[in-house]
């Protein structure tokens, strides 16, 4: 379910446009150990003969939340772009082995750990509470320039790890593990002919070190440069 309200202003040359969500998602994918599979329908003969187990359809979990956009035209050639979106969300069922028996790290001994998914009541993995971006984009004849600027907050999440004993010591508590971050990108284009432009873009303009999940470093400075060509039309 989405609802909202958008309401231009400035003689439309603005637009603030604001809207809640609520949203169910069910028989998500996980892995479910082979004890556990009957519980979602598997006949006993299929869940012996399944290994250690399999992946079935057996999670779900709710978010709601608010987005909120604002758009304005500064002039023919400047616009402006900004939005935020707040989203909370929760996990509402697994069978997942680690959920149904958590792990517990000895340092943390009084907080239930999901290893290898969310536990039940808590944020899914990697959906930030807190996020949001800003463009400015500048348009003058045949080029043009944009600056957008990208951030995310804090994330749930796991370090997937075990000790060499295979115990839970390298397990970390999964609420607000992943750090949020920011990054800024830069692009411009320029354009000889209508069906022809030639572009740059510069992403993670200010080198910044961050995972977008854990684990898995982000790029560094990084640059493309390319030309795009339109066939037909008039």
């Amino acid at each position: 379910m989405d609802v909202g309200i958008e309401q231009e202003f400035a003689a439309g040359k603005a637009r603030v446009s604001v809207s809640y969500f609520h949203n169910e998602f069910t028989d998500l994918i996980e892995y479910v150990s082979r004890a556990i599979l009957p519980r979602v329908g598997v006949s006993a003969e299929a869940a012996a003969a399944a290994g250690l187990g399999a992946y079935v359809n057996s999670q779900s979990f709710t978010a709601q939340g608010v987005e909120t956009t604002f758009e304005a035209s500064v002039s023919r050639s400047l616009r402006l772009m900004a939005s935020y979106t707040y989203l909370d969300a929760e996990v509402t069922k697994s069978l997942s082995g680690g959920v149904l028996a958590p792990a517990v790290n000895p340092k943390f001994p009084d907080i239930p750990i999901g290893q290898y998914a969310p536990l039940v009541g808590a944020r899914p993995f990697r959906r930030p509470p807190n996020s949001g971006s800003l463009m400015v984009a500048y348009s003058k004849g045949p080029a043009d320039v944009a600056v957008s600027a990208f951030f995310a907050g804090k994330r749930d999440g796991s370090t997937f790890l075990d000790d060499e004993f295979f115990g839970y010591s390298l397990l970390l508590p999964n609420k607000d593990l992943e750090a949020g971050y920011q990054k800024v990108d830069v692009s411009a284009g320029y354009r000889p002919i209508k069906q022809l432009r030639g572009f740059v873009s510069i992403e993670n303009l200010f080198d910044k070190n961050y995972d977008a999940t854990f684990g898995f470093p982000a790029l560094g400075l990084t640059a493309r440069a390319g030309v795009t060509v339109s066939l037909g039309g008039n």
